[in-house]
């Protein structure tokens, strides 16, 4: 009878055992999950610069304009980024009218929103598209390479 018993008892997994399993399991999972979904944390500059940008209107309270020139970009606050020489913007306007500065890219106002805009920078081995929303507060950005 005891043999019977102890034969009875060393088959099979205990409850304890089968969670201490599947508790693995599921951070493995977790784990693995979390790095296949996590999307490319490598931004362009260009990207940064007009996130903070738009971060310094909200924070400012103030309207700041975003304007082409020969170097890149400034702000009318008295940011720069500048461009490489090799860089070469191509801004998609609107039909021209007497509201529209053509040297300014766009306006992030103190409420998170922004002018629309779309334009592009290409170099010898990428190309950077970026569509500013006005409908959704959102910079778009993709990359192509050549």
């Amino acid at each position: 009878m005891l043999l019977k018993a102890r034969l009875n008892r060393s088959v099979g997994f205990s409850l304890l055992e089968m969670l201490v399993v599947l508790l693995i399991v599921g951070l493995l999972t977790a784990l693995v999950a979390t790095r296949v979904t996590r999307p490319p944390t490598h931004k362009p500059e260009i990207i940064h610069f007009l996130e903070l940008t738009r971060t310094s209107a909200i924070n400012s309270g103030y309207s700041i304009d975003v304007w082409l020139t020969a170097e890149g970009f400034s702000t009318s606050d008295g940011q720069k980024l500048l461009l490489s020489e090799e860089q070469v913007i191509q801004v998609q306007y609107p039909e021209p009218n007497a509201y529209l500065d053509p040297s300014r890219l766009t306006k992030f106002y103190p409420d998170g929103t922004m002018t629309a805009t779309e334009f592009s920078v290409s170099s010898s081995q990428s190309k950077l598209n970026v569509v500013l929303s006005p409908f959704s507060s959102t910079i778009k950005y993709a990359t192509h390479s050549k």
